[in-house]
């Protein structure tokens, strides 16, 4: 418009031209400007110079914001990968080690079974079991943890198998204290492994409300499975 009008406060070489080569002329100064290149072969002359200065600072802000966000949404896309494959990982180490746990008590099973002695070295690995299953069951609110629900949300499937490792682990306690008691092992004399045995309940008490508040499935049969299990053995410890 001002080139237009008053040649004065316009940018130089563009009075005498046609409309659209005025037009096309422009855009290629605005967009020498914004870019910083300032070939110097069209000058602003006048209140030109302002509108100049104006748009190369409007453009710099605008360029680096367009990178900020861009490095932004990359380090989010990155972020949401990590935390997927971190979480992915917690849940195959939960199930892994409640496995490893139940082959603990399999062992223990098999020795009462075979009518061996239980000597000091078996009742640790009792109590080293329990205790580790402690660990697990603590791990599990984890991953629906509500600042980054967004970022990774367990699926019915893979709650129905967590949800399974810990009812096969309570079974095989069960079939555990049975066994002994069938043999007459008292096993509640063993001060270290019956404390970590009521350790690793409690922490079910305390998780499972937890899990079943945060969980896309909360009124599965199997929370209420588990927990009627870990109140029965919970009582029976006592």
């Amino acid at each position: 418009v001002l080139a237009a009008s008053h040649s004065v406060h316009s940018i130089t070489k563009l009075a005498d031209m046609d409309v659209v080569t005025r037009l096309l002329n422009s855009f290629y100064f605005s967009l020498v400007t914004a870019t910083s290149l300032g070939y110097g072969d069209l000058v602003p002359v006048g209140f030109s110079k302002a509108v100049a200065v104006t748009q190369a600072m409007l453009s710099l802000l605008i360029f680096a914001i367009f990178v900020a966000k861009l490095v932004s949404r990359r380090q989010d896309v990155t972020l949401e990968e990590v935390h997927r494959m971190t979480s992915e990982g917690i849940f195959y180490n939960i199930r892994q080690g409640l496995f490893l746990v139940r082959k603990d008590f399999d062992l223990l099973i098999h020795r009462v079974e075979s009518g061996k002695a239980i000597h000091e070295h078996e009742w640790e690995i009792l109590t080293t079991a329990f205790l580790q299953a402690q660990n697990l069951v603590e791990e599990i609110p984890n991953l629906y943890n509500g600042q980054h629900h967004d970022l990774y949300i367990i699926d019915e499937k893979r709650e129905k198998l967590l949800l399974e490792a810990i009812s096969r682990t309570f079974r095989r306690i069960e079939k555990l204290l049975n066994i002994m008691e069938s043999h007459h092992i008292k096993w509640k004399e063993q001060s270290e492994a019956h404390e970590e045995l009521l350790g690793l309940l409690t922490i079910i008490d305390t998780s499972m409300p937890i899990w079943r508040e945060r969980s896309p499935t909360p009124r599965s049969q199997m929370f209420d499975d588990v927990m009627k299990r870990a109140h029965a053995l919970h009582g029976r410890v006592k």
